[in-house]
């Protein structure tokens, strides 16, 4: 079973980051980590914080700004000076998906998130700053796990569950979560979440793309027609900033 991110490299650095701070503290400024997640443009970050102004500028308030920027204390984030702020290009991606998330489904508080391909677990840790989950379950690689469950426990987020695909059971979500992971993963992966997880969520937003998917061989992936057909009644919005031209946001809602 295939995915862009289950490459031989990438799961080590993860379980590599997990045990040994001296990479825990780098990780994210590993070649090819960043290849994988962290690599926002600072002018995509732009874009990003502009849009939480246009969209959700209370977001911005220094209570929730401070909370956001922790996220770029470990693994050795890229910070750059937008204006005032000075935070990753990253953190405003996931600031961005808040705003998104803000913008269609309004107050989340007392929601059970799933979350396919946490990374991490940067977008769980933003969402948590915001809004009081009550719970926020990460299904991710076991050596991805391994260091999403030390970065947040690190960050005193308490409220999660991290699970591999091999140990996914039926159970019923408030809010479904992907950040381009669901459309990377090829077909037999696809339908394990769909079944346990996408099938039985209230709501769901998902940032798909397609391109990745030419970078694995001998794979069968969900087609742009199936990914539409997921759930009823889907509404299709497209990607601000778009980061290829394929690329939409996928909602659902009850």
């Amino acid at each position: 079973m295939n995915s862009v991110s289950n490459n031989k490299t990438y799961p080590q650095i993860c379980s590599a980051a997990s045990e040994d701070d001296s990479i825990f503290n780098k990780f994210k400024t590993i070649p090819e980590y960043t290849e994988i997640l962290e690599h926002t443009s600072v002018q995509i970050g732009s874009d990003y914080l502009n849009i939480i102004k246009r969209d959700n500028p209370q977001l911005l308030e220094p209570k929730y700004l401070e909370k956001f920027k922790q996220n770029d204390i470990y693994g050795g984030s890229s910070k750059y000076y937008y204006t005032d702020i000075l935070i990753a290009p990253s953190t405003l991606r996931y600031i961005k998906v808040l705003s998104d998330l803000i913008k269609i489904f309004g107050n989340l508080d007392g929601f059970k998130i799933a979350e396919v391909g946490g990374g991490y677990g940067g977008q769980c840790k933003i969402i948590n700053d915001y809004f009081n989950i009550k719970s926020y379950h990460i299904v991710d690689l076991p050596e991805v796990n391994k260091l999403s469950k030390k970065y947040l426990e690190k960050l005193n987020v308490d409220n999660v569950r991290v699970s591999c695909v091999e140990d996914l059971s039926i159970d019923r979500y408030d809010l479904f979560i992907s950040n381009y992971a669901y459309t990377e993963l090829d077909r037999s992966l696809q339908n394990i979440y769909k079944a346990n997880i996408i099938d039985t969520s209230k709501n769901g937003y998902m940032i798909c793309n397609f391109i990745s998917n030419i970078f694995i061989n001998n794979s069968d992936f969900y087609s742009r027609d199936e990914i539409l057909n997921l759930k009823e009644k889907v509404k299709i919005f497209k990607e601000e900033p778009l980061t290829h031209s394929s690329n939409f946001i996928l909602t659902w809602k009850v």
